[in-house]
């Protein structure tokens, strides 16, 4: 749990100074366009991000490129919750830092866990394979993502951050 602190200060941080140093406005809508390479990620947790971004729809409505849900209390930069309990952000810096945050914090609590069991988790919050809800099949998901990035799906998620 340490850890998971540490990095979501450390994403804090680096979200702080990429905000000030970028231009990157505070209103909702932000650049549709932004990557998680340009809001300063990059590596493994980069193409995650990216593939996740895309399979999503890249989230440009909400500032929201993971899609994530709305919990009770908001996220950091969370403005206000969409249609269906979708967290809408700032900016999509500010969505992007969610959903690296995710990311992070779900690998680094779960490094066994491969693309199977990250995505059943991420659609329902659980990791029995595969899931079928409402968002979609988590298999299809997992495995768009570990092709998106040219892992089989069955490698550890933690081995590609």
């Amino acid at each position: 749990m340490r850890i998971v602190a540490i990095l979501a200060g450390v994403a804090a941080v680096v979200w702080l100074l990429l905000k000030s140093t970028s231009g990157i406005s505070g209103s909702v809508g932000g650049d549709p366009q932004q990557t998680p390479s340009e809001s300063g990620y990059s590596g493994g947790i980069d193409n995650i991000m990216q593939a996740i971004a895309n399979f999503e729809g890249n989230g440009a409505r909400y500032n929201n490129p993971g899609n994530i849900k709305s919990t009770k209390s908001a996220y950091d930069g969370q403005v206000g919750t969409a249609p269906g309990g979708y967290a809408i952000f700032g900016d999509m810096g500010d969505g992007w830092t969610r959903l690296q945050a995710y990311i992070a914090s779900h690998t680094a609590a779960h490094p066994d866990w491969d693309f199977y069991d990250f995505f059943s988790n991420y659609l329902n919050g659980s990791t029995t394979a595969p899931t079928q809800t409402a968002q979609g099949n988590s298999d299809n998901y997992a495995e768009y993502v570990a092709n998106y990035i040219g892992v089989d799906p069955t490698t550890p998620v933690s081995q590609v951050m």
